[in-house]
């Protein structure tokens, strides 16, 4: 298989994998569906200290559980409060807007997670000498 033929068949892959991804985010889950929940995580610094106890992880977490969701509840009523000052047009731009920018960022995301697996695949290569099947040969 040529260079040619390699790359075309990489970006064919790309593309019917966005075109896939792109697909599944955009279908609606059910109202029945439960939202999965976000893992909790505890800030950079806490988690480096060496000595904290299960009950310490435990207390933490549950606090920036709260606060997390505080934070939720305090971002979606500031939301619909600047929305009410809107007029319905207004509102429909602004829904149009927050899909574009939605759809840049997913695209975005996509895109460096292609680079990433393309760079990472380039460097095995690199280290190991290997030939991945879908790699040209001459």
């Amino acid at each position: 298989m040529s260079i040619r033929n390699w790359v075309v068949t990489v970006c064919g892959f790309a593309l019917a994998s966005s075109v896939v991804v792109a697909v599944a985010q955009d279908a609606k889950p059910d109202a029945d569906t439960p939202v999965p929940a976000v893992r909790t995580r505890l800030p950079r610094d806490y988690a480096q200290l060496p000595d904290l106890s299960d009950d310490q992880k435990t207390k933490l977490l549950s606090i920036r559980e709260d606060a997390d969701k505080q934070i939720r509840e305090i971002e979606a009523k500031e939301s619909d409060d600047m929305k009410a000052v809107l007029s319905d047009d207004q509102k429909k731009e602004l829904d149009a807007i927050d899909t574009k920018m939605k759809e840049s960022m997913r695209a975005a995301r996509e895109k460096a997670r292609l680079q990433e697996q393309m760079q990472r695949d380039s460097e095995k290569l690199n280290q190991d000498g290997t030939t991945p099947t879908t790699a040209p040969t001459n």
